[in-house]
């Protein structure tokens, strides 16, 4: 996802970040596939469509604004918190997950919040995991990293400014509609190095 928002000129928005879409290799290296919803844009412009796609709760909410659906690359930023959230703390929704967090808005007590399955697990690596789900996957736009920043806090730990919980109002509901992919594989092909 970094590389599809940052590296590729010009930019991809998947539109369907969800745990089918995530492949393992024999190393456990993640890979993205079916991007039979994608959509290519330029970087710093969100594209407007007629309809919402993507895996109901995995789409941002943020999608329906002034009456049109806007894709930007935190919209899939929010699809890849709800990822995180969901492989972590499986039975848990976005809202229990934050109400279960510690009194430091950059940690989360994992006791409790992380799934009961997920043993023998690095306390500080599981605790950046939440973190960044619950950041990526705010209910404010603005309040959501960009998959660059996000990759250098589950790396570095590089600290976000604090998390707000916001408007708690998910938006308005959307509907899927089956629509046709949008790229060719000659628009995916240029894009490899």
């Amino acid at each position: 996802l970094h590389y599809l928002h940052h590296e590729c000129n010009p930019c991809i928005l998947h539109r369907d970040i969800k745990p089918g879409n995530i492949l393992l290799d024999e190393y456990f290296n993640a890979k993205l596939g079916d991007f039979g919803l994608s959509m290519i844009t330029s970087k710093n412009r969100a594209t407007v469509v007629t309809t919402a796609v993507g895996s109901v709760g995995y789409m941002d909410p943020q999608l329906m604004k002034h009456g049109v659906v806007e894709f930007n690359r935190k919209s899939d930023v929010y699809s890849f918190g709800i990822v995180l959230l969901k492989i972590a703390c499986t039975n848990k929704s976005r809202e229990e997950v934050w109400q279960m967090r510690g009194g430091s808005e950059q940690q989360v007590q994992v006791d409790g919040v992380v799934d009961d399955r997920l043993r023998f697990f690095d306390r500080t690596e599981m605790e950046r995991v939440v973190v960044l789900g619950l950041k990526c996957s705010h209910s404010e736009e603005a309040q959501r990293p960009s998959m660059q920043d996000a990759m250098k806090f589950l790396e570095d730990g590089q600290e976000f400014p604090p998390i707000t919980q916001g408007d708690d109002s998910y938006g308005v509901p959307c509907t899927v509609n089956e629509e046709a992919p949008m790229m060719t594989h000659g628009d995916v092909s240029s894009c490899y190095p």
